[in-house]
C-alpha cells in the first residue's frame, strides 16, 4: 500500500487561476486498482487536483485502509483477480460506507454503467464512472462536484425516477428456490401432473435433444455459431417442438431444469466442435435469479473445458420489463465472468431504450416480425436500420432473426448487421448431425 501527500492542498472547488478545476478542500481519495502503473497515474492526477491519496493494490489492503485513512472518495477498479468489483461494492454497502465512489475500468462502457447502477441500488453514493484510458478533464469534473450538488446528481444518466428503489431487508426480492443444481425431483412429488411427470421422465431418459440453428456472418456468409434449441422426442407423441411444451413447463416453475439440461448439452457439444464457434442458450429471468446459476455455469464450463466467451445467454426482451436492481447485479456478474448476454426478440417487448443502455447486454437480436418485411416495407426497413444504428452506438453486436431469402440477407449486410439466422441460412438440425472437428 502506498500513501502519498499532495504537493498542493485544497483550494475550493471551481476553477483556479489557470481555469483548471480542483477538488474540494480536505478531499481524501482511496484508490483500488490491481495495476500498480494505473494506480500511480490516477494517484498523481488526483494529487494535482489537491487531493490526498492512498493506493491499495488488492481488496484486502483496501478494506484495511478504509478505517485508518478515512477517505472522502473511493476510486474502484471493477476487474480484479482477488475479488470482483461488485463484491467490493456489496462489502462497502454492508459496512455502511458513505464515501463518494467513482467506478473505473478498461472494459466496455455499458458494463461499467451497469456496475454503477448496481452500486446505486445498494445505496452507495456513486458520482460517476471513469473509463480507461481516462481523461484528466473527466476526473477533474468528478472530483470538483460538491457533496450537496443536486445538479451534479441530476446530470448523471441513471436517475432514481426511472430506477426502482433499492430493495433491502424484508422488502428484498425473494430469490427463487435454489434448485438449479439439485437432482431431478421424484415423480411422486409432482402432484400427479401428467405433463410434469412426462417432462421429468424425459429429462432423465434423454428424450429432450439438442437441435442447432446456424448463426451466420452477414458479410462473409460463414457460420460463426449456433443457437441451442430443444426438441422433445416423446415416446408417444413423436417430436414435440418447444412452442408446445416450454410455456407449460414455465407455468409449472420447472424451466430451471430445462435450462440446466440445455446448458449441459450445449457445452458438451462445444467441447467437440472447435474453438471458433459460440453457442446461444435461452435462459429465463427466473433461472437467472437462482443463487446457484453462476456456480452451475462454472461447474459445467470446467467439466467440458469451455471458455465463457463461447457461451451467449439469451434473455427475451419481454422479460426485461420485470428486471430489478438485483437482476442488474446478477447480469453484470455474469458479464464479469466472461459470458456474453443477448436480448432476444428485441422490438416487441415493453422495455425502454434507457433500460437497454443500463443492462450489460453484448448482443441485440432483432425480432423476425421486423426482419421478414424489410424487402417490402419501408417502415420495417427504417426500424431495422434504427436498431442497428443504436446497437452500433452502444457497442453491441446485432443478429437478425427470421432471414428467409437472399434479398433480406443482402439488405441486412448493406445496413451493417453482424449476424443472421433463419431458414434461408439453415433450418434447425439435430446437433448429432454436425460432425466433430
Amino acid at each position: 500500500m502506498n500513501t502519498n501527500s499532495p504537493t498542493q492542498k485544497g483550494e475550493a472547488a471551481g476553477p483556479d487561476r489557470s481555469g483548471r478545476k480542483t477538488a474540494p478542500p480536505g478531499t481524501r481519495v482511496l484508490i483500488l486498482d490491481d495495476d500498480q502503473l494505473v494506480a500511480d497515474v490516477i494517484g498523481r492526477a488526483l494529487r494535482s487536483l489537491g487531493c490526498e491519496t492512498e493506493t491499495a493494490l488488492a481488496p484486502s489492503a483496501f478494506f484495511a485502509a478504509l478505517g485508518s485513512f478515512s477517505p472522502t472518495h473511493l476510486v474502484i477498479d471493477l476487474f480484479m483477480p482477488e475479488m470482483d468489483g461488485l463484491a467490493v461494492l456489496h462489502r462497502l454497502a454492508e459496512l455502511g460506507c458513505d464515501a463518494r465512489i467513482i467506478v473505473t475500468s478498461g472494459h466496455e462502457v455499458r458494463l461499467l454503467e451497469s456496475m454503477r447502477q448496481s452500486a446505486r441500488a445498494l445505496g452507495l453514493d456513486v458520482i460517476g464512472r471513469l473509463e480507461k484510458p481516462f481523461r484528466m478533464a473527466r476526473l477533474a469534473d468528478l472530483m470538483a462536484q460538491q457533496e450537496d450538488s443536486a445538479e451534479a446528481q441530476a446530470a448523471q444518466p441513471l436517475r432514481e425516477d426511472v430506477v426502482p428503489a433499492p430493495l433491502r431487508g424484508p422488502q428484498a426480492l425473494a430469490v427463487v428456490q435454489d434448485a438449479l443444481a439439485a437432482p431431478l425431483p421424484d415423480l411422486a412429488d409432482l402432484g400427479g401432473d401428467p405433463l410434469a411427470i412426462d417432462f421429468v421422465t424425459g429429462l432423465a431418459t434423454g428424450q429432450l435433444q439438442l437441435y442447432l440453428q446456424n448463426k451466420v456472418s452477414c458479410s462473409t456468409r460463414s457460420v460463426v455459431g449456433h443457437e441451442a434449441l430443444v426438441r422433445w422426442y416423446h415416446p408417444e407423441k413423436g417430436i414435440v417442438p418447444p412452442a408446445q411444451f416450454v410455456p407449460e413447463i414455465e407455468a409449472r416453475g420447472l424451466e430451471h431444469l430445462l435450462a440446466r439440461h440445455m446448458l449441459e448439452l450445449a457445452m458438451s457439444h462445444l467441447s467437440r466442435h472447435g474453438a471458433g464457434l459460440h453457442m446461444s442458450v435461452n435462459v429465463s429471468l427466473a433461472t437467472f435469479r437462482m443463487a446457484s446459476f453462476r456456480q452451475t455455469l462454472s461447474a459445467l464450463r470446467e467439466r467440458y473445458d469451455i471458455a465463457p466467451e463461447r457461451i451467449i445467454l439469451e434473455l427475451t426482451e419481454t422479460g426485461t420489463s420485470e428486471i430489478l436492481p438485483s437482476d442488474i447485479d446478477t447480469l453484470t456478474r455474469l458479464r464479469l465472468d466472461g459470458y456474453q448476454l443477448a436480448i432476444d426478440d428485441f422490438g416487441i417487448g415493453m422495455s425502454s431504450l434507457q433500460r437497454l443502455v443500463q443492462l450489460p447486454f453484448s448482443e441485440v437480436k432483432i425480432d423476425r416480425m421486423f426482419v421478414r418485411d424489410i424487402t417490402q416495407s419501408e417502415e420495417a426497413r427504417k426500424i431495422v436500420t434504427a436498431i442497428i444504428a443504436m446497437a452500433r452506438a452502444l457497442g453491441m453486436q446485432v443478429t437478425a432473426e427470421g432471414v428467409e431469402d437472399a434479398a433480406t440477407l443482402k439488405i441486412l449486410a448493406d445496413l451493417g448487421c453482424d449476424l443472421a439466422q433463419g431458414y434461408y441460412l439453415g433450418r434447425p438440425f439435430p446437433a448429432e448431425a454436425q460432425p466433430a472437428r
